[in-house]
């Protein structure tokens, strides 16, 4: 009987695991309070989404334009949209759906390149349809008459950064779009004002608050939230949208998120 109990929980906890909370998306709303924001820029709003993972399950890809359903400054996303090309016109619909002043911006992860040849028909897919896309480069956005320097480089997982190429040759806010937290072992890193990244999945399954698998010890510490390290920036790291394989999530929910920019000399924390 007890062997019997055991099984059907445990059958019950993969259910819930690969099925259930994979389909239970949530809308987190932080507030970042960043050093150096330019005063044009306070009170600007980012829409978060990484790892879309693309297709998408069918009820999470329609949720998403109902989540992040006010008006933004611009969308961001840090990276793995799809393994094949032929899976991005669909997410980019999901992403142009939403409301946004400057457009949608992104830079590719470390699925995009698990094929040969098709990260490149993914860079032609994303752009032709409208996506921004920051591979070891920048550009120079403007709200309030201030400007920021919108920063993105290539795969860090993959070693295919390049941090001196995305930044920009004059003085100025660079806030910088990575897939992985791998960028921060790069020379170069604290010439940046603040990351966003994704690629961890939050960890996928969390006790206690806490990731339980990490690819790195260092995916680990930059798990999910807002992790200050001192002599780098601060960086918002996503839990993501999608998951991988096996496609599980244990109190870790996939998420989107609605960052606000403020200025302060400290940083939140989630």
């Amino acid at each position: 009987m007890e062997l019997q109990i055991a099984a059907g929980l445990g059958a019950a906890a993969l259910i819930y695991a690969n099925v259930v909370e994979p389909r239970l998306p949530v809308l987190i709303r932080r507030t970042l309070h960043v050093p150096g924001l330019p005063d044009g820029w306070r009170g600007g709003r980012i829409a978060l989404i990484s790892d879309l993972h693309a297709p998408m399950i069918a009820s999470v890809r329609r949720w998403v334009p109902r989540a992040l359903a006010g008006e933004y400054d611009f969308v961001a996303v840090p990276g793995d949209f799809a393994v094949r090309a032929r899976h991005i016109p669909r997410a980019v619909e999901t992403l142009l759906s939403l409301r946004s002043r400057l457009g949608v911006f992104a830079t590719l992860g470390n699925i995009e390149y698990k094929r040969r040849g098709e990260a490149a028909k993914i860079a032609e897919s994303l752009e032709s349809s409208g996506v921004r896309l920051l591979n070891n480069s920048f550009v120079r956005l403007e709200r309030n008459g201030d400007p920021v320097f919108l920063c993105g480089v290539d795969d860090p997982y993959t070693v295919r950064d390049d941090l001196a190429a995305a930044a920009p040759p004059v003085p100025g806010f660079r806030l910088l779009l990575a897939h992985a937290p791998q960028v921060f072992e790069r020379e170069g890193i604290e010439s940046f004002d603040l990351v966003l990244c994704g690629h961890t999945h939050g960890g996928l399954v969390r006790l206690f608050g806490r990731p339980v698998f990490a690819h790195a010890r260092m995916e680990r510490r930059y798990s999910s939230g807002w992790v200050e390290t001192p002599g780098k920036p601060p960086v918002f790291v996503s839990r993501g949208i999608g998951t991988g394989h096996p496609m599980a999530r244990v109190f870790c929910r996939p998420a989107v998120y609605e960052l606000t920019l403020e200025r302060a000399d400290e940083a939140c924390c989630e």
